[in-house]
């Protein structure tokens, strides 16, 4: 389903989007085509998100952020690690 032409910002959506994973992004683009198709409408707008954003909640609550940004942090400074023989066959 299309997005309605500058109704839909994707980036005010990515940045409300904290938290989220990649199936919750999934889960909240379905339910906003679905706010659309209710309404009527054949294209996704900003209400039709906004309308989603109700619906979906976020998988990664802010403690499970903060050990993810703590993992990231000890191994920035880590070396790769050459592989023996490629995994690929």
């Amino acid at each position: 389903m299309p997005l309605e032409g500058g109704g839909a910002d994707i980036g005010a959506i990515a940045e409300r989007a904290s938290g989220f994973t990649g199936a919750d992004l999934a889960a909240l683009c379905r339910e906003a085509a679905v706010a659309a198709i209710r309404d009527g409408s054949k294209t996704v707008r900003r209400a039709d998100f906004d309308a989603a954003f109700g619906a979906v909640r976020p998988s990664v609550g802010d403690d499970a952020a903060e050990w993810y940004a703590s993992v990231r942090d000890g191994l920035a400074g880590a070396p790769p690690k050459a592989l023996d023989s490629p995994f690929y066959g």
